[in-house]
């Protein structure tokens, strides 16, 4: 097996460029990828990946895939209350 070497953020944010997804703001991009890391958040990039090569597809942007992380933090953190709420009722 094959240990991937390290990548500064800045050599990460590079092949996410060389990849074609759209870095807009690197500042932004920096502080997200120090936040959420690098591989969560390719995670949200897979579905734009172009199948037969390591190529996103074109105007995918940073922000965009952002937002879709974004949206789907928001919606595990109200499920997970609801999912509280009932598991609760359900030993009542």
């Amino acid at each position: 097996m094959q240990v991937k070497t390290f990548k500064s953020i800045s050599d990460q944010i590079d092949l996410l460029k060389k990849r074609r997804i759209l870095v807009l703001d690197e500042e932004y991009a920096t502080r997200k990828l120090m936040e959420i890391n690098y591989y969560r958040f390719i995670g949200y990039a897979l579905p734009f990946k172009d199948s037969n090569s390591d190529l996103y597809k074109e105007n995918i942007s940073f922000n965009d895939i952002i937002k879709i992380y974004e949206f789907d933090q928001e919606l595990r953190i109200l499920l997970f209350k609801y999912i509280s709420i009932i598991d609760i009722k359900n030993y009542i």
